[in-house]
């Protein structure tokens, strides 16, 4: 698997001191619509954009505890025996938030698109329209609808079909999340439809054949959300034709957690292109000659910063 975008990513993550914080065009842009010299129609998609990164929030929570979990049970047995279900309700839980948060985002491309209310506010909708639009006669008019520069993006968005897929199975075709295993081995579940049927494959996110390193899932997800979030925040300034102007940064103690999972699956593609194995999350990894090394207090208590643009550690 091409891990290009994991390393593409990875520089939106860094730390300050002692807070893990994510600073791009997005947080650039959620700083923006909520400082005084918002425009109007700056004003009226701030609310969807704070609970896109509430979201975003409930998605390194999520993260986190997940992590932190696997630790407890390394020295309590009555936890590790309940490991499983734990984790599938929070596996369960990280996809419905991640599509939530992509629902707030179809709902700014509503507002903002060329026809005004004239599309869905569904991200799904949204999607699938532009992916059966590109073969047929319809695309002409939903570009139209939509706007040239809307319609790429959501085109570039190839990633969100196994999310939904994962996501659509549990909440809605019966599927079953599955964790497997000890805590001490990974975060391994792999989503089943029908008669065990997988819906997750691909290297290098695979433990064995049927069943998937989490943090490495989770890695390559949330790279692809934020670049998508990189490209949603231009084409939003494009749109309101204006630039950034304040220097918003987001603090959240799991982005470290989400650091760890990249470097670790970066690493893992690397070593399997080359022939060799590794096991799942490594709690620091080298990455760019730099370390993400886990560190108390933990990294920061939720929270969008507006300040003067400093250096990072």
């Amino acid at each position: 698997m091409d891990t290009s975008h994991l390393s593409k990513a990875r520089p939106l993550l860094g730390r300050r001191g002692s807070q893990f914080i994510y600073k791009g065009n997005f947080t650039f842009l959620c700083a923006d619509a909520h400082g005084p010299q918002s425009t109007p129609e700056l004003k009226s998609i701030s609310r969807h954009l704070f609970r896109a990164l509430d979201h975003f929030a409930n998605v390194l929570t999520t993260c986190d505890r997940l992590k932190w979990m696997r630790e407890q049970c390394a020295s309590d047995e009555r936890f590790a025996s309940t490991w499983m279900f734990y984790a599938s309700t929070d596996i369960e839980y990280w996809h419905v938030q991640m599509r939530s948060l992509l629902d707030h985002l179809a709902k700014v491309i509503r507002k903002l698109a060329c026809r005004k209310g004239q599309v869905s506010d569904s991200f799904t909708r949204l999607y699938l329209c532009v992916c059966q639009a590109k073969s047929c006669a319809h695309a002409e008019t939903l570009v139209e609808k939509l706007g040239l520069d809307w319609f790429g993006l959501l085109t570039s968005a190839g990633w969100f079909g196994l999310l939904r897929e994962v996501r659509e199975t549990v909440v809605h075709w019966g599927g079953d999340t599955m964790v497997f295993g000890r805590p001490d081995d990974g975060i391994l579940f792999q989503v089943h439809k029908g008669l065990y049927k997988n819906v997750i494959e691909g290297e290098p996110l695979m433990f064995n054949r049927n069943v998937v390193y989490f943090d490495r899932y989770a890695a390559v997800m949330l790279s692809h959300l934020l670049l998508f979030l990189e490209d949603f925040a231009a084409t939003t300034y494009s749109r309101l034709d204006a630039e950034p102007y304040f220097n918003g940064m987001y603090v959240h103690f799991g982005l470290g957690t989400l650091m760890a999972w990249i470097d670790s699956t970066v690493l893992a593609g690397s070593a399997q292109s080359e022939g060799t194995g590794l096991g799942g999350e490594q709690t620091s990894t080298a990455h760019a000659g730099r370390k993400v090394e886990m560190i108390e207090p933990p990294g920061g208590l939720p929270g969008l910063l507006v300040g003067p643009d400093m250096p990072d550690d």
